[in-house]
């Protein structure tokens, strides 16, 4: 019997970089200052849903912020979409590298 090729579909190997964690932070202060309501993983999850059917899981999201596990890079696109913001080269890095180097991305 044949074996199933096992590639992964997504590579979830990237994190947000210190400019990414700024202006995710600086958005979610904004968006707390005119709603009166914490943005936290779950809320940011509920926006996603908002406009993207497909979603994403509140733990993705928790990854994204604490930057200590990579994602694919399409999560991250939905969150900076989520929160009207437009994810740039330099927001987000593959972990490996940005872990190695951090004198690059710092």
């Amino acid at each position: 019997m044949a074996k199933a090729c096992s590639t992964p579909k997504r590579y979830r190997g990237y994190v947000l970089t210190y400019q990414g964690v700024d202006k995710l932070q600086q958005q979610l202060s904004t968006i707390e200052k005119q709603t009166c309501i914490r943005q936290n993983a779950r809320t940011i999850s509920d926006r996603v849903r908002l406009t993207e059917a497909e979603g994403i899981h509140q733990m993705t999201v928790r990854k994204i912020l604490r930057q200590q596990q990579g994602v694919d890079k399409a999560s991250i696109e939905r969150v900076f979409q989520a929160l009207g913001l437009s994810l740039e080269m330099a927001d987000c890095a593959h972990a490996n590298l940005y872990n190695k180097a951090p004198k690059l991305f710092r």
